[in-house]
């Protein structure tokens, strides 16, 4: 399957399913010990080191951590999304991919203000997919976020 605009991938930190536009995906690596580097892991909160990417240093950041969702020791092989943002590029651990899909499979659905902790803004709407309720990923939404922690 090809794959284009319109499309989202399905992706899964801990048991929460999450949603990602497939334009705003640039690459999905593996994580190999020669090409990321966790010695830069202290330049912030939730920063966890960085990915050489095609002579490219991009940040890796504990997106799981951020949502407050049970983050695991990064391993070997393990998935990390690659995102275009606001002005660079950044990176962050995924537990499972479960595909790509059209946005048709899709159905977007309001939460409610009773639900929303109003310090914390990183998603108004959740996706059904195949009677699930999954976030929906904003790279840019959630940098705003970032920088409010």
């Amino acid at each position: 399957m090809a794959v284009t605009v319109g499309m989202k991938l399905v992706f899964r930190l801990g048991e929460v399913g999450f949603t990602l536009a497939v334009d705003r995906l640039i690459a999905l690596r593996e994580i190999e010990v020669d090409s990321f580097d966790p010695s830069s892991a202290g330049s912030g909160r939730f920063h966890l080191g960085t990915l050489n990417l095609r002579g490219e240093e991009i940040e890796v950041r504990d997106l799981a951590g951020r949502l407050r969702l049970p983050a695991g020791q990064l391993e070997n092989g393990q998935g990390l999304l690659v995102v275009s943002g606001q002005g660079a590029p950044w990176s962050f651990p995924v537990d499972r991919i479960d595909g790509v899909y059209p946005d048709a499979e899709f159905e977007l659905r309001e939460i409610g203000a009773f639900f929303l902790d109003p310090r914390d803004r990183l998603y108004e709407r959740l996706a059904l997919w195949r009677r699930e309720l999954l976030v929906p990923c904003d790279p840019e939404r959630i940098e705003r976020c970032w920088e409010q922690t």
